[in-house]
């Protein structure tokens, strides 16, 4: 008995009568008992008369069909011609773009050689330096004559440093003499707001950087400026893994805004990253609340 697969590879064949006898009985049986593959069949019976309509065809007319026209067999031969023509002409073009290239190249390092040459010819000669013993010699030699000429002046200088007493000098008192001779004192540097000390520490000018703590919990806000308002960075310890927590800033108008949020990972130390429309310049103080409420606030 023959599969459905089988039937249908030899449907084609049996329609136009080219199966071999057994095999033809065995089809027909199939389709008697199968609605798919005689319905396929059906659709394939009509071919056969269609090709009957056609009727025969000579040997002539196969050759018709498989010899191009001569226009056309005139057509593709011109075309391969002009690609060889066209071929040939930009090989001769690359050839020459070549040799100019080439010729080039030589008239430049000719070229190049000659001022070289004419260079070293023109070059006047240089005087050798004088050795290093001679140097020496001229060194101290001048080093003899300074001191000489500065000799009677060191000399009245140490007498009269010898014979008048302390601060006449200076026409004052010896602490006063002595305040001169270390020059003017500076006040004392007085330490800068806590503004300015945290925008040094940050490094960004405009950057506000402020730490707050409450029992365990530690916090660290960064704000710095942005065209928008402001990024924050909140470094924070001592909340237990899991819990949640966010940040919200408070403007000098009394807006406040939620910053960020995030899940603890880590008890020890968290960096959690946030922004707000407020401007650091425009914030009185930072606040984190955890899941029962406010765990630290941190004021500008």
């Amino acid at each position: 008995m023959m599969t459905c697969e089988e039937v249908r590879l030899s449907l084609g064949a049996h329609v136009l009568g080219a199966l071999e006898p057994d095999e033809a009985v065995l089809v027909e049986a199939h389709l008697a008992e199968c609605e798919a593959c005689a319905a396929e069949f059906d659709e394939l019976a009509g071919v056969s008369d269609l090709l009957a309509r056609v009727g025969r065809v000579s040997e002539h007319d196969v050759a018709q069909v498989a010899s191009p026209p001569a226009a056309v067999l005139e057509r593709l031969l011109s075309a391969r011609a002009a690609r060889r023509r066209r071929s040939r002409a930009l090989l001769s073009l690359a050839a020459s773009v070549v040799l100019l290239a080439g010729g080039g190249a030589v008239w430049a390092v000719m070229g190049s050689q000659t001022s070289t040459q004419t260079a070293s010819s023109d070059a006047p000669a240089v005087l050798s330096a004088p050795s290093s013993a001679e140097a020496y010699a001229h060194n101290r030699a001048q080093d003899a004559e300074s001191e000489a000429a500065t000799a009677p002046r060191d000399a009245e200088n140490a007498q009269k440093a010898f014979t008048e007493p302390p601060g006449a000098g200076s026409g004052g008192p010896p602490e006063t003499a002595e305040k001169s001779a270390r020059g003017p004192q500076t006040a004392a540097a007085t330490p800068a707001p806590l503004q300015e000390r945290a925008a040094d520490a940050a490094g960004v000018p405009g950057e506000l950087v402020r730490s707050g703590r409450s029992g365990d919990v530690r916090v660290t806000v960064r704000a710095s400026p942005t065209p928008r308002g402001a990024d924050i960075a909140v470094s924070l310890a001592g909340v237990a893994a899991g819990e949640r927590g966010r940040l919200i800033v408070v403007g000098a108008d009394g807006k406040s805004e939620t910053a960020g949020s995030w899940v603890v990972k880590n008890a020890d130390k968290g960096v959690y990253q946030g922004a707000t429309s407020i401007t650091p310049e425009s914030i009185t103080r930072f606040e984190i609340h955890g899941a029962d409420g406010l765990l630290v606030s941190v004021p500008r």
